[in-house]
């Protein structure tokens, strides 16, 4: 049986994916526009710019591959760690009335606080 947290954490996965998409693409299309007027600019100005820039886009591509392993590992590690806090938050608004009932309020709240 899969845990109420772990799959309240993916569903939040899915819909931060999906806003970080939109995201990127308004920005990508901003960025892209500015980086063609950069380049544009430079090279009316000079053209012996464009000799540069296929080795800037290489340096960048590398740069991309080597900080990309990192990153995916940094979000998996905080997909975990926010699992069990996703989990007791469900459990506590599911026992909401049992935790009103026994009185175990004030140990509700400093197991949310450990957590």
């Amino acid at each position: 049986m899969t845990p109420t947290g772990t799959i309240l954490n993916r569903f939040n996965d899915d819909m931060n994916h999906f806003e970080h998409i939109i995201h990127s693409s308004i920005g990508l299309m901003y960025q892209t526009l500015h980086l063609v007027m950069i380049i544009y600019t430079a090279v009316y100005a000079n053209a012996y710019v464009l000799l540069v820039v296929p080795f800037l886009l290489g340096y960048s591509i590398y740069i991309y591959r080597f900080t990309i392993g990192s990153m995916k590992e940094i979000h998996r590690v905080l997909r975990v760690t926010a699992s069990p806090i996703n989990n007791h938050y469900s459990e506590t608004l599911n026992g909401n009335s049992t935790i009103r009932a026994f009185g175990t309020k004030k140990h509700s709240i400093k197991h949310n606080h450990e957590l």
